[in-house]
């Protein structure tokens, strides 16, 4: 006789949907490791490399010359976080935690939002762990253990001889609020990082520059708004030492038309904010020294040198004019310096309003003039990622609370007994579930023998 056998072919199995297929990998963990590698890594490149939002498109220059400077821009490295690859990156991880979320987590949700089946005793014997004793009385031991139970904080549902055990359900939630706030955390970034824009502008007191004309990021959903910033007042608060402390800058935010939005004062490590747009204080500095010559007003621009500030004029062929000041209050020192001579010679130290003539010239010290440096951020997704650490919390709080979940039967034996049996499917907390499990077993246990005691002649 000839046996078939009972195994399937390669034939026989069902075949993948393509559809199928494709799931899978969305939702697969190793696309997951390797995603939130390739954001990780993204996001320390952005937090080594300056970004060109922040900072002078020739310091980047300087620091890795022309040819790393044109592969860190084709690679969009010198703006991380609003490049194509960073972005495409953060799609996917949403696209992967959403296809996950759907095909594993969203049945497990929907089966903790329906009714606890109860399981008959065939049933929770089958389970991870299970436990049988038999009794004289069902009835007896139910109310029993249903009070025993109940004074232990445990929800009690009964059907006939069929009964379940809960608690802790709200450590359940752990797991969908996590996913929830990873949704919600990606969903803030993709906002901020599609229509959110950045700058960077240098002002003088009193000098206003429109939002287009800025060094700006500009958004790629959108354009940016056509608002003017006004720089009003400027100062800086110092140490006894002479050091920097403090940089404040007074600004005014107009719309398009001049019409005024909002004005405040900004200063390092506290942001001003109107419509959205948060102005930090990023630099603040002289940059340049203004004289009177024989009538005719001149700007020397001024670089840090030191705890001073120095710029260089050519006054002739062989002749150079040095002017050095400390602070916005300062005199400023005037130096010669000829080519036969090996050092410059201070020739004058005046103060602001001053005059000093040296022939044939009459020099007239008109001040120092300050530029703030103004970082503007409008970041539109930020309420949403706050919100998302708000739910992270809640899954990282919820993640504590210990699940309960126990079946029990009792069913009659032919001979007249009840068989009384009780479960439970460990899943977070397992030792905690198994030993509360194995608990009442053992009352259960002890119930019987108190009985069969009672019944002893």
């Amino acid at each position: 006789m000839k046996t078939l056998s009972s195994t399937p072919t390669q034939a026989q199995l069902p075949a993948k949907s393509a559809s199928g297929g494709w799931l899978e990998v969305l939702a697969s963990l190793r696309l997951t490791c390797i995603l939130l590698t390739a954001l990780t890594l993204l996001t320390l490149c952005g937090a080594w490399i300056p970004q060109t939002s922040q900072t002078d498109p020739s310091e980047l220059l300087e620091r890795f010359g022309k040819d790393g400077l044109s592969i860190l821009n084709f690679l969009g490295l010198t703006n991380v976080f609003y490049s194509p690859l960073y972005l495409v990156n953060v799609l996917l991880v949403f696209v992967n935690l959403a296809v996950c979320t759907a095909t594993r987590m969203a049945p497990r949700i929907r089966a903790r939002l329906q009714k606890a089946d109860f399981l008959s005793g065939d049933e929770i014997a089958c389970l991870p762990f299970a436990s049988c004793t038999f009794v004289k009385g069902a009835a007896e031991h139910s109310q029993l253990i249903h009070d025993k139970m109940r004074r232990q904080g445990f929800s009690v549902k009964t059907s006939g001889s069929k009964m379940i055990f809960e608690k802790g359900r709200i450590g359940w939630l752990a797991a969908p609020a996590t996913h929830l706030g990873l949704f919600v955390l990606l969903a803030g970034i993709l906002i901020s990082a599609a229509t959110g824009y950045n700058g960077s502008v240098d002002l003088t007191v009193g000098q206003t520059i429109d939002f287009p004309q800025a060094h700006s990021e500009k958004p790629r959903i959108g354009s940016l708004p056509h608002y003017r910033l006004t720089l009003d007042s400027s100062s800086r608060e110092s140490y006894k030492s002479g050091e920097p402390k403090q940089w404040y800058s007074g600004l005014t935010l107009l719309d398009h038309g001049g019409r005024k939005i909002a004005s405040g004062q900004t200063c390092v490590n506290s942001p001003f904010s109107a419509a959205g747009i948060d102005f930090y204080q990023s630099d603040w500095r002289l940059s340049s020294v203004k004289l009177t010559l024989d009538g005719n007003p001149l700007s020397i621009p001024l670089k840090s040198m030191g705890g001073d500030s120095m710029g260089v004029m050519p006054l002739a062929q062989d002749m150079l004019l040095i002017a050095v000041v400390h602070e916005r209050e300062s005199p400023v020192r005037l130096y010669l310096k000829l080519e036969e001579t090996p050092m410059p010679r201070l020739f004058a130290q005046l103060n602001k309003g001053q005059t000093f003539q040296v022939s044939p010239l009459t020099i007239k010290y008109d001040g120092a003039a300050i530029t703030s440096g103004i970082h503007y951020k409008y970041d539109p997704g930020l309420p949403i990622v706050y919100a998302s650490f708000i739910l992270l919390m809640a899954g990282a709080i919820f993640v504590s609370f210990p699940q309960y979940r126990i079946w029990a039967d009792a069913e009659q034996t032919a001979e007249g007994t009840y068989r009384w049996t009780t479960g439970c499917c460990p899943t977070k907390f397992s030792q905690l579930l198994t030993l509360q499990a194995k608990t009442l077993a053992a009352e259960l246990t002890k119930l019987n023998c108190e009985e069969v005691a009672a019944l002893e002649p």
